[in-house]
């Protein structure tokens, strides 16, 4: 049986790697520092959940973005609102709306860019229908050298979240319910990977790898922590509210071109796991679209000598 199981697949290996070799391609741009500075996106559906406090679980709508000053600086902003609020299905409207504010900046520690060998690019996704009835998606690729940019931040910047908050006291005891308020800061770091080649191959036309990954991780320090009752009474800290301090790991991919590059596979989509301080363990996830992401001469972008406006390398007769 192993012998049967493993003859079809040693054929599909040498079938990918013969299709592979019989592609030419020709590389019209590759250039992981000729990127966008500035992005604003929509985050249309974020989802906001608590382990700990459900009642906090969320669906939100904001604008969330980011952009680069120089080589040195950057930021980050982010507002939502929530949709959507578990706890105002049950508590009515005494329970007020989940709402998140953050505003921060990023320095840069090291900027340097690389030779990838192995950098895989898509050429064609395809779909047929097996002999069961059952779709078979097909994505045809090689990989090639290309140029890879890395860049790590140091960041940090103001935390603001809202959101209702439900917990028994004691075992078996009253529950607690309220508004909770954190207010305070993060501090973290950041790391960007980012990929911009383009080519032309004699197979399935144009072609391209291109988009930014982002790892980021916070601690967050919240020392205003308020949960006020639906009855208006106030709950100290220490008997129901977790500490001041949580943190937060979060990764998501975007795009790093503008419209007049690459129009399509513009949308951002992430996830963040972490403990919220006074909130407990919690997790969110997002799908992004963009409004805005440019080049701005204003933020310090400036074309490279001898490029069109795509980027692309003018060839002198």
């Amino acid at each position: 049986m192993k012998k049967i199981l493993f003859l079809p697949l040693l054929l599909c290996l040498v079938i990918t790697s013969n299709a592979q070799n019989n592609v030419d391609y020709k590389v019209t741009r590759d250039d992981p520092n000729d990127i966008c500075n500035f992005w604003m996106f929509l985050d249309p559906f974020q989802m906001d959940f608590g382990f700990k406090n459900i009642d906090g679980s969320s669906f939100n709508t904001g604008i969330t973005g980011m952009g680069f000053v120089q080589k040195r600086f950057g930021f980050d902003y982010a507002f939502r609102y929530g949709t959507l609020t578990l706890g105002r299905l049950a508590f009515g409207k005494e329970c007020k709306a989940a709402l998140q504010i953050e505003a921060g900046g990023m320095f840069t520690l090291t900027d340097r860019t690389r030779t990838k060998q192995n950098t895989k690019v898509v050429l064609s996704i395809s779909e047929s229908t097996n002999s069961s009835g059952q779709t078979v998606e097909t994505t045809k690729f090689i990989r090639i050298p290309a140029q890879q940019r890395i860049l790590i931040h140091a960041r940090g910047g103001l935390y603001f979240k809202r959101n209702p908050f439900s917990r028994e006291l004691t075992e078996g005891g009253s529950d607690i319910e309220g508004n909770l308020t954190n207010v305070g800061v993060y501090v973290g770091l950041s790391r960007f990977t980012v990929s911009n080649v383009f080519i032309n191959t004699n197979t399935d036309g144009q072609a391209s790898r291109s988009g930014m990954f982002r790892v980021y991780a916070d601690l967050i320090f919240c020392p205003v922590r308020n949960l006020t009752t639906f009855s208006g009474g106030q709950v100290g800290n220490k008997d129901v509210l977790n500490g001041p301090i949580g943190f937060r790991v979060g990764f998501y991919g975007m795009p790093c071109e503008d419209r007049n590059v690459k129009k399509k596979k513009a949308f951002a989509a992430g996830v963040e796991v972490g403990v919220r301080p006074g909130d407990g363990l919690y997790c969110t996830g997002s799908f992004m679209f963009p409004l805005m992401r440019r080049k701005m001469a204003a933020l310090g972008y400036k074309r490279p000598e001898g490029t069109n406006d795509k980027g692309q390398v003018i060839e002198k007769e």
